[in-house]
């Protein structure tokens, strides 16, 4: 039986790699590449348009898989092509501020992490009939992969969110974004409490390797404990091996946190970035005495405890039915799609 062809755009690793790798299928990746100048996109965009058209039409393709990021892209494409079927799969947390950012939201079929990130968009886009709640691809992978350690090692694992260029951005004023301020804020928070504490701790880094993330976080913290990102899972170990995870608001954080995992998210005052309103884990005061009082209570609840507080917190982000299954949901529909 001749393979068929799956449109998908953007190399994304779990998807590639891990889902649509173990199905019977031909990848044909795509990618929306754009320049500074307006014709210069004008003429990448009607590249990529006929390229899409090639693959349809002479290639056989009838299903497209996207992520949100295309959102504009394939809102167009949804009208042009109304015969072919297209999915976008959640594969990282929104934050209310990123959904309201977004001009446009058609993505076809939208397999989203739980109910909760349903509402963002529901709010937004006064659409649902669309979305189906499936949890995290990358975390069913990984869990069902890992046994939890129900021993941590570790004390506090703190995610950073240093990209590059929010780096360069801090470097040149401080305070002129509240989003880059919060983040610095925290950190400044958790040195001082390390400093009087002194617990074990793991900085677990976004880069694979050493540049200006690494160098951040070195002026501040001792250098054996950051951990450069060496692989997809390389975070997910390090907070499987920790008690209490600090958090602004990463996926991998709301994903632990969805499986009962303490996590401490702190988005201060900024409402547009709040994980889960639950007040265990949440710290929107910028006040150190309060951010100790929070830590100190985490480290001190049992995973037990922990659970019965926030379990209807967790369930909201990830439903406990998907925790181990979401890679395995999205390869059945996209056998059922390609049938």
């Amino acid at each position: 039986m001749k393979k068929k062809y799956i449109i998908v755009f953007e190399n994304n690793e779990v998807l590639v790699s891990h889902i649509l790798s173990k199905l019977d299928v031909n990848i044909l990746l795509l990618y929306e590449k754009k320049s500074k100048f307006y014709i210069v996109n004008k003429i990448l965009r009607l590249y990529l348009f006929l390229n899409f058209t090639y693959l349809i039409f002479f290639k056989g393709s009838t299903l497209v898989i996207s992520a949100i990021a295309n959102s504009q892209l394939i809102s167009k494409l949804i009208k042009i092509f109304p015969f072919v079927n297209f999915i976008s799969i959640q594969h990282y947390i929104f934050i209310e501020a990123e959904i309201n950012n977004l001009k446009y939201l058609n993505q076809g079929k939208f397999y989203c992490f739980g109910r909760q990130q349903s509402k963002l968009i529901e709010n937004r886009f006064k659409f649902q009939s669309n979305i189906e709640y499936i949890g995290s691809p990358i975390y069913s992978i990984y869990r069902r992969n890992n046994k939890k350690i129900l021993n941590p090692k570790i004390k506090i694992c703190y995610i950073s969110q240093w990209t590059p260029s929010n780096l360069i951005k801090f470097e040149r004023n401080q305070k002129s974004d509240y989003y880059l301020y919060s983040i610095r804020k925290i950190e400044v928070f958790l040195k001082k409490y390390l400093k009087k504490y002194n617990y074990n701790y793991v900085i677990a880094l976004r880069e694979r390797e050493k540049g200006k993330e690494f160098s951040h976080f070195k002026s501040i913290f001792n250098e054996k404990n950051l951990k450069i990102r060496k692989d997809l899972f390389n975070t997910y170990k390090l907070i499987d091996n920790s008690e209490v995870i600090i958090s602004w608001c990463s996926t991998c954080a709301a994903e632990a946190f969805a499986d009962n995992k303490k996590v401490l998210f702190i988005p201060f005052k900024d409402n547009h970035s709040i994980v889960t309103k639950n007040n265990i884990c949440l710290l929107k005061n910028i006040n150190f005495e309060i951010f100790e009082k929070k830590l100190n209570y985490l480290l001190e609840l049992s995973p037990q405890k922990f659970k019965n507080l926030t379990f209807k917190d967790q369930n909201l982000i990830i439903s406990r039915k998907n925790i181990y299954i979401a890679d395995k949901i999205i390869q059945s529909k996209i056998s059922e799609l390609i049938k």
